[in-house]
C-alpha cells in the first residue's frame, strides 16, 4: 500500500514537473519584445534651450534575461547621437555607478524594463521639425543587437510666438481623463485641430473643445477673458494590443488672432506612459503579438 502510494505521488510530481518546463519552455520569448510608442517629441528653435531631449522606450523579456540596452541607433535619422541606459541615473561616468543588479519589474516569467534615453546633440544644419523615427537599432550588454519597430516618433520645433491665450490650470486622473484650461488675453477664432497621429486613436479618444468635438470647432470663438478647455479621455479599448502602447501626444490648435494672424496653440493632456503591468496582461498581450 505503501509503496503503491509511493509511486502515485512520484508520479504525480513528475507530471507535474513536465509540465511546468513545457509551460517554461511555451512562454518563453524568442527575443525581447518592445512595446509600441507613439510620441510628439519637441525639440527648440537654435539657442533658444540646451537641445537636450528625454524620453523613455518600454520592453519586454525573459526574467533571466541578464542583458541590458547600452546604445541606440536611429536609422532613419542616423545623425542624432542617443544616450540609452536602463538605470535611470545616466552618470557620465558609469564606471562610478552601482549597476550590479538587473533593472525592471518582475512579473512570472517576464521582466518589464524601461530606457532611458537622451537626445541632447544635433549635427549642424540638421532639421528636425516634421522629422518621423519608426525604426531602431538596438545595442546589448553582450555584444548582441536587433532591430526594432519603435512605432512613431514626430519631432517637431517649439517655436516662441505671441499667444492669444495663457495657461490657467490643469489636471489629469488615471483613468485616462485630463483637462486644460486657458484664458483669452484677447479675441481668438478656432480654425482646426491638427495632428499626425490623432487618426490612431480615433476609435477610442474622447476629445473635446469648449464642448464641441475637434470636427466641429472651425470659426467658434472665444472672446478676450473667456476660457478655452481641452478634456481629453483616451480609453484602453478590447484590443490586447492597445493595453501597453506608450502614447504622449502634443496636438495643435490651430486658430486666428485678433488681428487675423494665424496663431497654434499645442496642448499636452493626451498621454498613456504609466501602467500597471500584471502577468496575465502581458501574457495576453504578448499572445496577440505572436512572439512566443
Amino acid at each position: 500500500m505503501n509503496n503503491r502510494l509511493l509511486k502515485i505521488v512520484l508520479s504525480s510530481v513528475g507530471v507535474l514537473s513536465i509540465a511546468c518546463l513545457i509551460a517554461i519552455l511555451y512562454l518563453k520569448l524568442d527575443e525581447p519584445a518592445f512595446l509600441k510608442h507613439y510620441y510628439d517629441i519637441r525639440t527648440y528653435e537654435e539657442n533658444e534651450h540646451q537641445q537636450e531631449i528625454s524620453f523613455n522606450l518600454v520592453y519586454v523579456t525573459n526574467v533571466g534575461d541578464k542583458r541590458t540596452v547600452t546604445q541606440i541607433d536611429f536609422p532613419e535619422s542616423p545623425e542624432m547621437i542617443v544616450h540609452a541606459s536602463e538605470y535611470s541615473h545616466m552618470n557620465s561616468f558609469p564606471w562610478v555607478s552601482d549597476q550590479t543588479n538587473s533593472p525592471g519589474e518582475v512579473h512570472g516569467r517576464y521582466s518589464v524594463r524601461t530606457i532611458y534615453c537622451q537626445v541632447d546633440l544635433f549635427a549642424e544644419n540638421i532639421e528636425t521639425d516634421g522629422k518621423v523615427i519608426s525604426q531602431a537599432n538596438v545595442h546589448f550588454s553582450d555584444g548582441s543587437k536587433m532591430d526594432v519597430d519603435l512605432g512613431e516618433f514626430h519631432f517637431y520645433v517649439h517655436r516662441t510666438m505671441d499667444q492669444s491665450f495663457e495657461s490657467v490650470s490643469s489636471s489629469g486622473s488615471s483613468d485616462g481623463s485630463s483637462s486644460t484650461r486657458y484664458r483669452a488675453t484677447e479675441e481668438a477664432t478656432l480654425v482646426s485641430v491638427e495632428s499626425p497621429m490623432l487618426h490612431r486613436f480615433a476609435d477610442r479618444l474622447d476629445l473635446k473643445i469648449n464642448g464641441y468635438v475637434i470636427d466641429g470647432i472651425n470659426g467658434l470663438k472665444i472672446e478676450e477673458g473667456k476660457y478655452l478647455e481641452v478634456k481629453s479621455k483616451l480609453y484602453t479599448g478590447e484590443d490586447p494590443l492597445n493595453v501597453y502602447a506608450m502614447i504622449d501626444l502634443h496636438p495643435e490648435i490651430i486658430y486666428r488672432n485678433a488681428a487675423g494672424d494665424t496663431r497654434s496653440l499645442r496642448f499636452y493632456n493626451i498621454d498613456s506612459l504609466y501602467h500597471s503591468f500584471n502577468f496575465m496582461d502581458l501574457y495576453r498581450y504578448l499572445s496577440a503579438r505572436e512572439v512566443f
